[in-house]
């Protein structure tokens, strides 16, 4: 599988040729090939909740040809660049992600806002429903916050939503002894069913 941080136009969210530091993205180029993988697949629509500096953002919007919606409380000065060059496909939304309601549906969903066990849970409740049956949630930070993994493998554990992989190995079952897991600190579920009424207060 090539990896996007290869290809010309991405290159430089990385800071150059064949470089794998974190700059106007926070996340590795495997992680970021995933997310690219999936959001280019999409069909109807794109919410991303948390977006940083926008490195996210732009792999979004460039991969797909649907409507993105990018939610984070802050509005950073590098993002009139992608605002401009995505004009009339990127509405940016610059507030909490639990102070918005979305009635459009989506068949994309990326989630790395906030990462407390409160925000991720909240995030899911919120934006879950307008999820479609079969679409993908894609979370950042599965294995270095606990507060996803928590939440996400609740999930899973009741077959609302189902592991999807395109690499060896599923996030899941990455070992933590070599690091392995650190490289691929993402994970795209499939969505099976709606919550339930209630799930998460039941917890």
């Amino acid at each position: 599988m090539k990896l996007i941080n290869n290809i010309e136009e991405y290159k430089w969210l990385w800071g150059g040729k064949m470089s794998t530091a974190r700059k106007e993205i926070r996340m590795g180029p495997l992680e970021a090939t995933i997310l690219h993988f999936f959001c280019k697949k999409a069909k109807t629509r794109i919410v991303e909740i948390g977006r940083m500096f926008g490195g996210s953002t732009f792999v979004i919007c460039n991969c797909s040809t649907v409507p993105v919606i990018s939610i984070d409380h802050v509005y950073r000065e590098n993002l009139k660049k992608i605002e401009e060059q995505f004009e009339g496909r990127l509405q940016l939304i610059n507030e909490k992600s639990h102070r918005v309601k979305l009635q459009d549906t989506y068949d994309v969903l990326y989630v790395d806002g906030d990462h407390s066990g409160n925000g991720v849970r909240g995030d899911i409740v919120n934006y879950w429903d307008n999820l479609k049956i079969n679409g993908h949630a894609i979370f950042h930070d599965f294995w270095t916050r606990p507060s996803v993994r928590r939440n996400v493998q609740t999930l899973l554990q009741n077959n609302i939503g189902e592991e999807i992989t395109i690499t060896d190995k599923p996030t899941t079952q990455l070992s933590i002894e070599d690091g392995e897991h650190l490289k691929q600190d993402i994970i795209v579920l499939q969505k099976i069913q709606e919550l339930p009424g209630g799930f998460f207060q039941k917890k």
